[in-house]
């Protein structure tokens, strides 16, 4: 078996649909590199120019070509600490402002027999392709994806810049709240009741899912304005102030609505409305992108909580075998759910005199700034309040 690939310009997203949709069926990946996600994506920013389509093919004895892996690959020129600009690709992203749309679960669109394989070659083929790239930037890769990377010989230097993991929910027998809530402790399980019994007060809990597109909408953009509200409270804008994130959402859930991948929940007390939770439903397993939530007064009532608690119920009944929050430091992350397998944020870079001084220079500064209280971390190049409520 051989393995051989291509980079060429993107021309024809219709060509590429088929494509991708046929190869979708032979991979594991994520609904972040299913054509769900990345054919809005090349709608909404109207691009070609600076996009490019890796295709692998594997090449057997006396068969056809067989196209075994895929990936959008966006250029641009990116500037870091005002000194050093680099000219860049990124992995299904464009890393121009307002572009980046904070993929999770990045990956190249491989067969699930020769992914490994196919990362190799991907590598090898980039190097050789006349793009006039210096630097690959590969945003949230699952960490075997890295260590495919990290365990051969490449003619590039490996930079990690982040590695995060994100928090997931084993669903199963979580199918009433009695069961969910039994694995948590007791303090949590008594935080949960006592803010459940505070709403209770006003009327009875309930959870509703979008029936329609259209509805599934007016959801959307009813989260968006409770999510706005609350980070314009703390001083930031929140993940909907560029136009063209929200334009892509909104695309993204007219294409995919009706084909069962996405889940727009409104969470109600009595005629109150608490918060909506908006979801995607992916080979068994329910992925929470963003949430909006009513600002209590009372801090006894915890929204979050209870809307991802009954969201996590309601998906159960259905089914549903994991409840993913993808990554984030919020603390209703860690006291409801487990760390996953981490995601990487890293660039390969090609020899260069820049990198090797601005490198350099980076150790330097590291060894030579007084030691700081450590931070909490965030996703490099995500939107500020991406995946909060």
């Amino acid at each position: 078996m051989t393995l051989t690939g291509k980079v060429t310009p993107l021309d024809s997203i219709a060509n590429l649909e088929i494509e991708w949709r046929a190869l979708e069926q032979q991979c594991d990946g994520s609904f972040f590199t299913s054509w769900s996600w990345i054919g809005p994506w090349l709608q909404t920013t109207g691009r070609k120019a600076g996009l490019f389509v890796y295709r692998c093919y594997r090449r057997r004895h006396e068969q056809p070509d067989e196209l075994i892996a895929l990936c959008v690959l966006g250029r641009s020129r990116v500037q870091r600490r005002r000194l050093f600009q680099a000219n860049t690709l990124a992995l299904n992203e464009i890393r121009s402002k307002g572009c980046n749309m904070s993929i999770e679960y990045n990956s190249l669109l491989a067969h699930r027999d020769v992914e490994a394989q196919a990362w190799h070659r991907f590598i090898l083929d980039l190097c050789a392709a006349d793009t006039e790239w210096e630097e690959l930037c590969l945003s949230a890769i699952p960490r075997r994806c890295f260590d495919y990377l990290q365990n051969r010989a490449l003619p590039t230097e490996i930079l990690v810049d982040e590695q995060l993991s994100p928090w997931i929910v084993d669903l199963g027998a979580a199918d009433t709240l009695d069961r969910l809530l039994s694995r948590y402790s007791s303090r949590r399980r008594w935080h949960i009741r006592r803010a459940m019994r505070e709403y209770e007060k006003e009327g009875s809990l309930e959870i509703l899912a979008a029936k329609t597109r259209e509805q599934a909408l007016r959801y959307f953009d009813r989260m968006c304005d409770l999510h706005t509200r609350r980070w314009n409270q703390l001083g930031q804008s929140g993940s909907y102030a560029n136009p063209l994130r929200t334009a892509f959402h909104r695309e993204l859930i007219n294409r995919n609505f009706d084909r069962g991948e996405i889940q727009l929940l409104q969470v109600r007390c009595a005629d109150r409305i608490i918060g909506y939770l908006y979801t995607f439903l992916w080979r068994g397993g329910v992925y929470g992108l963003q949430s909006g939530f009513h600002i209590e007064s009372d801090n006894i009532k915890s929204p979050g909580y209870i809307s991802h608690c009954l969201a996590m119920v309601f998906s159960a009944q259905r089914g549903m075998r994991s409840y993913d929050f993808l990554c984030g430091d919020s603390e209703y992350k860690k006291n409801l759910a487990r760390p996953g397998e981490p995601l990487v944020w890293c660039r390969l870079q090609r020899p260069h005199w820049k990198f090797t001084l601005e490198n350099l220079l980076l150790k330097v500064h590291r060894r030579l700034r007084p030691a700081e209280t450590p931070k909490r971390t965030v996703a490099p190049k995500r939107a500020s309040g991406q995946n909060a409520g």
